[in-house]
């Protein structure tokens, strides 16, 4: 279970990083996943805030919604190819 957990963690990252250098470069598809991975991130750190009864993820969380609320503007949007 710890091993496919990892490698999940392991294959969101990478979608992530391939995801901010296509947002660097204006495109769309990386816009797409750099905000399906804000709002991944958001909603795990609220699930281990449950889990784990740590209100501090919950801090965490925020922050990653607060990033997805701002991709999710239409300024932000109308810029990208």
């Amino acid at each position: 279970m710890a091993l496919l957990a990892r490698i999940v963690v392991l294959i969101i990252c990478t979608m992530i990083i391939i995801g901010v250098f296509g947002l660097l470069r204006l495109r769309r598809w990386g816009w797409a996943l750099v905000v399906g991975g804000c709002l991944m991130m958001s909603l795990g750190y609220v699930y281990v805030s449950h889990v784990l009864h740590n209100p501090g993820m919950l801090v965490m969380a925020g922050f990653a919604l607060c990033f997805f609320l701002y991709l999710s503007r239409t300024e932000v949007r109308d810029r990208l190819r």
